[in-house]
């Protein structure tokens, strides 16, 4: 009788969960990194950026000495050498839409073979460096938390905030896009707000095209990002 022991899938998942965690970390490490150098503050009680980084890793469990690891990066006191590069890859897909893979690397070689495996089999196509990045800019993004009674006072004082982008409502309230230039100074503004929690904070990268997709085409990329998103190394997809 041939199949797999009970051990051997249990190593399996394990190893899948492993990796699953280990790239939530590398996503929130960077945040932490980032909210150090937009905020420019290493005290959460006057960086409202690093206070929402912190707070998500905490929510995940995150080791403390990842954490210190971030901000003593971010400030420059540490001389630790990074082993790890941080790598964009631009890609087309099939039907004309770009896309951004993001990726934390300690490898690059054997990343950039396994992206290109997965772009190829995908039907998609890998794009020269500056091909699809042009069309893309750094943005804040922030989650808030509100009461709901305040909304409409809410989205007046969202309107308002300088370099406000765009704002969606969604079921747990609102995410905002904010020019990147802006973000350190919108984050004080908002976390001056009563009835308002910032829920998270990061900086995204977001299509400076109007992109309208077919229900296909959706499938299609949320196929990709998911082959995409079992890579190790893969730490976001953005189109």
């Amino acid at each position: 009788m041939s199949g797999h022991s009970h051990s051997s899938n249990i190593w399996s998942t394990k190893s899948a969960q492993d990796i699953k965690r280990s790239k939530v970390f590398t996503r929130v490490s960077k945040d932490i990194f980032n909210s150090v150098k937009i905020g420019k503050n290493t005290d959460p009680s006057l960086n409202p950026l690093l206070r929402s980084a912190l707070d998500r890793a905490k929510s995940i469990n995150m080791p403390q000495d990842r954490i210190s690891k971030a901000i003593d990066k971010a400030s420059g006191k540490s001389d630790e050498k990074d082993i790890y590069q941080s790598k964009i890859y631009e890609v087309l897909s099939n039907f004309n839409k770009f896309i951004l893979i993001e990726a934390e690397t300690d490898n690059p070689t054997r990343t950039i073979a396994e992206v290109k495996l997965i772009v190829s089999r995908s039907g998609f196509k890998m794009l020269e460096v500056g091909s699809a990045i042009r069309f893309f800019s750094e943005v804040g993004e922030v989650d808030l938390k509100i009461i709901e009674s305040l909304e409409e006072y809410i989205v007046d004082k969202i309107i308002s905030i300088n370099g406000i982008i765009d704002y969606i409502k969604d079921l747990d309230g609102f995410k905002l896009s904010i020019k990147k230039e802006d973000f350190r100074d919108s984050i004080l503004e908002i976390s001056s707000w009563e009835n308002v929690k910032i829920t998270n904070s990061r900086i995204v990268l977001k299509s400076n095209l109007v992109n309208i997709f077919s229900e296909n085409e959706l499938h299609e990329l949320n196929e990709f990002k998911n082959k995409m998103g079992d890579l190790q190394d893969v730490v976001d997809i953005w189109w």
